[in-house]
C-alpha cells in the first residue's frame, strides 16, 4: 500500500461500484485496496500499518540479498 490515499466513496460512487459508501484505501489508478472503514482516522491509520509492514519486508529481504553467500546458512 505504497501509493494509496484514504478516500470517502460516496453513496453514488458506492452504488456505481457495487459497494457500500464510507472510507477507503484508493490507489492512483483508482483500484479500492482495503476494507470498508467507517471514518477516515481509522483508513489512513490501516494504510500506516501495511506501509510499515511492507517496510519492514523490503528491510529484511534487503539484508538477506546484500549478505555475501559464504554468510547465508542453508536450511534443509
Amino acid at each position: 500500500m505504497t501509493n494509496v490515499t484514504a478516500r470517502h466513496v460516496n453513496e453514488t460512487e458506492s452504488d456505481r461500484r457495487g459497494i457500500k459508501d464510507g472510507w477507503y484505501a484508493i490507489s492512483q489508478m483508482g483500484k479500492i485496496c482495503s476494507s470498508r472503514f467507517s471514518n477516515r482516522e481509522d483508513c489512513q491509520a490501516q494504510i500506516k500499518r501495511e506501509r510499515a509492514d511492507i517496510d519492514t519486508y523490503r528491510h529484511g529481504a534487503d539484508i538477506l540479498f546484500t549478505e555475501p553467500i559464504s554468510r547465508v546458512r542453508l536450511v534443509s
